[in-house]
């Protein structure tokens, strides 16, 4: 998903995986737009019965979709995205299939979010450790700019207290 709140293809296998590159849907719109706005899977074995298909997905690949399934991505209360399963044979699948997807939507989205944090992470250097001591400290930028978070030091010991910054690189 990207910061305009769209999806795009990240991986896409398959015959239709070339055309699939370019294409972009908003929040709500398609099944996988769906999945991605509202956070619960979607298994359908007839997408021309269900309003929420966008048809302009198969004209632009000139595939033809029958049958989708498509769980979220979660990671705590968002959605990071979705997998989605185009012409699977669903009379097939089980629960214990369907849930097995489910719980392997839900670590990729765990480690999609790790891999982000460590990014911002490594982006960060610090500038100013203390100077009575030879504790140096470890930094997170979180949302808001110029706010950090201090951990592994007591902050109350005197040799401690001075000011602690991080900066880009």
């Amino acid at each position: 998903m990207s910061r305009r709140k769209e999806l795009y293809f990240a991986i896409a296998v398959g015959a239709a995986a070339e055309a699939l590159k370019d294409i972009r849907l908003k929040m709500g719109e398609g099944i996988a737009g769906w999945v991605a706005k509202h956070g619960e899977q979607v298994i359908l074995s007839d997408v021309d019965s269900d309003p929420r298909f966008a048809k302009r997905i198969d004209e632009a690949t000139h595939c033809e979709t029958r049958s989708v399934i498509c769980v979220p991505l979660r990671s705590r209360l968002r959605v990071l995205g979705v997998i989605q399963l185009v012409n699977a044979n669903i009379s097939q699948f089980s629960e214990q299939e369907i849930f097995f997807l489910q719980a392997l939507c839900d670590y990729a989205a765990i480690a999609i979010e790790n891999a982000r944090w460590v990014e911002k992470i490594q982006e960060l250097t610090i500038t100013d450790d203390c100077t009575g001591c030879t504790t140096r400290g470890i930094f997170i930028r979180r949302w808001r700019p110029r706010f950090t978070v201090h951990r592994g030091l007591d902050m109350s010991s005197a040799c401690c207290s001075s000011i602690w910054t991080a900066s880009r690189r």
